[in-house]
C-alpha cells in the first residue's frame, strides 16, 4: 500500500505591510490606489494584521478621517553628495477597519514645492498641477513629473523602515508597490544608515504595476542616488540599468518575489518583443535569473454593483439578470448633466452629445496620452463619425495638451455627437460607465486594465486592444477585441454598432450578463488574495534569504 504524500502546511500569514504612494480615497492618481486598497481590505477581512504606509499629501489631509493620531516622529537622513541633511517626519496612524491600519508619512517634502522659496503648496501626487505650474511661473510644467520625484520615493521608503524598526511586532512580509517603493528591500539589506537589521531578513514582494518607459523612477546621477539612499557605491553600480540607477531593476534583484499585474503582461515582458516598451527591463531581469510572476488584479465588485444603486447613479439595474431598464435612465440623465454643463469644478465639457433613444453611446475614460492609444482612437473616430451619423461619443480624461486639442477638434467638428469632459472626477466616471453601451480601451500596452472590469460590472461592453492584461476581455464573450491599429479598431467599432442595432440585441445582452458574472465569480479581491497573493507571500517566506551587502549577480544589465 502506497503511502499518501505528506501534506506541506503553508505558514500562516499574520502580519502584512504595504508600501505605496497611493491608497483609495486617501491618495489616488491611478489604478494603484484601487489595487492596494483592495488587497489590504481583503487581508484584513481574513484577520491578517494589515498595515499600509503612504505619504500624507495635502489632498490626503482633505480626505483623511479625523481619527489620525501621531505615532512616531523622527529625523530621516536624506544626504546630498555635498551636504549632510535630514528631513523630519511624523507618522500619523489610524485604524481604517478591524485589522487594517494606515500610517501616513507627514513631512514638508510632501506638502511644499522645493523649486523656489515662497511657500508654494504641493497639490499633486506625481505631476505638477496647473495651479502649481502657474505659481512657479512655468505653465509648461503642467503634467510633468516633479523634479524631486526620486527624493519623494526614497523618503517614503526610509520613513517606513524607520517606523517598522520602532514597532514591537515585525511583519511576515512587506509588499512594495511599483518603482516608488521598489527600493525598500535594497535599503533594508544594504543601507549603511542603521535601520533595524532584522528588516533585512523580512521577506518582500515587489509588484510592478507598470514597467513602461517613464515609470521606472530611475535617476542618472549615480553619486546623488548613492548619497540620498545611503547605499555603498558598489551596490548602486550593481543595480544600473541602461546606465541609470533603476529602482525596478534594483528591487527586482533584491526582493524575495517579483510579480506584475497580469499573467499576459508578465509573459510579454520576459518572453516577447513587447518588452521593448519597457526598455527591455523584463529581459534584463530574466538574464539575472529573476522570474516575473503574473497575477491579474481583482476589483471591488460591491462598489461597482449597480444592483445596489452605486452612489451617484440615477437608477439601479443588474446586467447579470438582464434587467437594464435603469441603465437607460442613467444614460439619459448623465448625457443631460454633461450637456447642461452641470459638472464638477475640475471638469469642463467641450461639445455635447444630447440623449437620443436607440442611439448607441460609445465612451472613453482615461488619460489622454500615447500609452492609452488616443492618437489611434482619434483617427478612428474621425472616420467613424464621417460615415455614421447615428452614434454618440462621450469621453472623460485629461492629459497631453496636443491630445486634448485633438479631442476638442472632434467635439467641434461633430457638434451634437461628440463631447469631451476634460478633467477627472470619480463619481462622474461611474456615471459614464453606467451610461455607456461600449467602452473603448485602445491602449498600446496595458499591464492589467481595471477600466474593463468597471465597465463590465456596469453593463458597458469593453472594446479592447488585445494586449497585456486586456486579453481577459475575451472577444465575443466578455466584450470585443482587436489587434492592430486604426483599421482594426474601426472594424471593432463597426462590429459593436451592428450588435447594438440587431433586433432584440440578444448578443449584446448575453455579453453584458456573462461579463458581469465572470467578474463576480473570478475577480473579487478575496479570491485573488486567497488563490494568488497568499501563495506568493508564502513563497517569499519559504525562499527568502537576505543578500548582504549586495548580490554578486547584480551587474549592469546589458541588452
Amino acid at each position: 500500500m502506497k503511502k499518501k504524500p505528506k501534506t506541506v502546511r503553508q505558514p500562516s500569514i499574520k502580519r502584512v505591510v504595504h508600501v505605496s504612494r497611493e491608497y483609495g480615497a486617501l491618495a489616488g492618481a491611478g489604478g494603484i490606489k484601487d489595487v492596494v486598497e483592495g488587497l489590504a481590505k481583503a487581508s484584513a477581512v481574513l484577520g491578517i494584521d494589515t498595515h499600509v504606509f503612504l505619504p500624507f499629501y495635502r489632498l490626503t489631509e482633505e480626505n483623511a478621517e479625523p481619527a489620525l493620531k501621531e505615532t512616531w516622529s523622527f529625523p530621516v537622513p536624506m544626504h546630498y553628495p555635498t551636504e549632510r541633511r535630514f528631513e523630519h517626519v511624523t507618522i500619523l496612524s489610524a485604524e481604517l477597519q478591524p485589522h487594517l491600519h494606515a500610517h501616513l508619512v507627514k513631512t514638508d517634502r510632501y506638502r511644499w514645492l522645493y523649486e523656489e522659496v515662497g511657500g508654494i503648496e504641493r497639490r499633486g501626487i506625481y505631476q505638477y498641477t496647473e495651479q502649481e505650474a502657474r505659481a512657479l511661473g512655468r505653465p509648461g510644467l503642467k503634467g510633468q513629473g516633479y523634479s524631486d520625484f526620486f527624493a519623494m520615493n526614497v523618503l517614503l521608503v526610509k520613513a517606513t523602515l524607520g517606523a517598522l524598526g520602532r514597532m514591537s511586532d515585525k511583519p511576515d512580509v512587506i509588499h512594495c508597490h511599483d518603482g516608488h517603493a521598489a527600493l525598500l528591500p535594497v535599503l533594508a539589506q544594504a543601507s549603511t544608515e542603521g535601520f533595524d537589521p532584522f528588516l533585512g531578513f523580512v521577506p518582500s514582494v515587489l509588484t510592478i504595476h507598470n514597467a513602461g518607459i517613464g515609470y521606472h523612477q530611475e535617476v542618472a546621477d549615480i553619486e546623488f542616488a548613492a548619497s540620498i539612499c545611503g547605499l555603498p557605491r558598489e551596490v548602486v553600480h550593481g543595480c544600473l540599468f541602461d546606465g541609470k540607477f533603476d529602482p525596478l531593476y534594483a528591487g527586482g534583484l533584491f526582493c524575495s518575489r517579483l510579480n506584475t499585474v497580469s499573467e499576459n503582461y508578465a509573459h510579454e515582458l520576459q518572453h516577447s518583443g513587447k518588452d521593448a516598451a519597457t526598455g527591455w527591463l523584463g529581459h534584463a531581469l530574466a538574464s539575472q535569473g529573476v522570474e516575473l510572476v503574473g497575477i491579474t488584479n481583482g476589483v471591488d465588485v460591491e462598489k461597482y454593483d449597480p444592483k445596489n444603486a452605486v452612489p451617484g447613479l440615477p437608477a439601479a439595474f443588474d446586467p447579470r439578470s438582464g434587467d437594464l431598464s435603469g441603465k437607460e435612465i442613467c444614460k439619459k440623465i448623465t448625457l443631460g448633466t454633461v450637456a447642461g454643463k452641470d459638472l464638477p469644478l475640475n471638469v469642463r465639457a467641450e461639445g455635447a452629445c444630447p440623449y437620443h433613444p436607440d442611439v448607441p453611446l460609445v465612451t472613453f475614460i482615461g488619460r489622454l496620452e500615447k500609452q492609452k492609444g488616443v492618437e489611434v482612437l482619434a483617427d478612428a473616430l474621425e472616420d467613424l463619425f464621417a460615415a455614421d451619423e447615428d452614434v454618440l461619443f462621450l469621453a472623460l480624461g485629461t492629459g497631453a495638451p496636443d491630445a486634448e486639442a485633438r479631442f476638442r477638434h472632434l467635439a467641434d467638428r461633430f457638434r451634437g455627437r461628440v463631447c469631451i469632459a476634460l478633467g477627472y472626477n470619480p463619481a462622474l466616471a461611474d456615471q459614464i460607465y453606467a451610461a455607456g453601451d461600449f467602452l473603448l480601451i485602445p491602449s498600446q500596452y496595458e499591464p492589467c486594465g481595471l477600466t474593463d472590469f468597471y465597465a463590465q460590472l456596469l453593463g458597458n461592453i469593453p472594446l479592447v486592444h488585445r494586449v497585456g492584461g486586456l486579453v481577459k476581455t475575451v472577444d465575443g464573450r466578455f466584450g470585443l477585441s482587436y489587434v492592430g491599429g486604426k483599421a482594426e479598431l474601426l472594424e471593432c467599432l463597426r462590429r459593436a454598432l451592428a450588435m447594438y442595432r440587431e433586433k432584440e440585441k440578444a448578443t449584446m445582452r448575453r455579453i453584458q450578463a456573462d461579463a458581469a458574472s465572470n467578474v463576480h465569480k473570478n475577480f473579487t479581491w478575496a479570491k485573488v488574495l486567497e488563490k494568488k497573493y497568499l501563495p506568493l507571500y508564502n513563497e517569499a517566506i519559504a525562499g527568502s534569504a537576505p543578500v548582504l551587502p549586495y548580490p554578486e549577480k547584480n551587474r549592469q544589465a546589458r541588452h
